[in-house]
């Protein structure tokens, strides 16, 4: 539901709403959990997509950790969240984007709805 209000135009509310969905997520499913951190993604997404590209950029490389070390580097989700990451960066003209993961977390297209 989030994100289709954030979709329609209601990003502050769908924002609110991601929140509130990862702060149950956790409590029930733990933080590795895959629904987990696939909301952890949107959230981070959404907030850059808000306005807020640093906070977003510094929650998707932080999700990008732990899917890597939860699902493995080469992991769709993984990827999925490495190839936002560059898409930010590009969209804020940070430098460093590459191909190496933790460090220059790069990959190629846009990373928004990849999952």
């Amino acid at each position: 539901m989030a994100y289709w209000r954030a979709e329609a135009g209601d990003v502050s509310t769908a924002l609110a709403e991601f929140a509130a969905l990862l702060d149950d997520q956790v409590r029930a499913l733990g933080g590795d959990h895959p629904h987990t951190l696939s909301t952890r993604h949107e959230l981070a997404s959404w907030t850059a997509r808000a306005g807020d590209v640093r906070g977003g950029l510094l929650a998707l490389e932080a999700v990008f950790d732990d899917r890597v070390r939860a699902l493995g580097p080469n992991h769709p989700h993984a990827k999925a969240t490495r190839d936002a990451i560059a898409y930010w960066r590009g969209r804020s003209g940070a430098d460093g984007v590459d191909d190496q993961g933790a460090g220059g977390r790069g990959g190629g297209a846009d990373g928004e709805g990849a999952l």
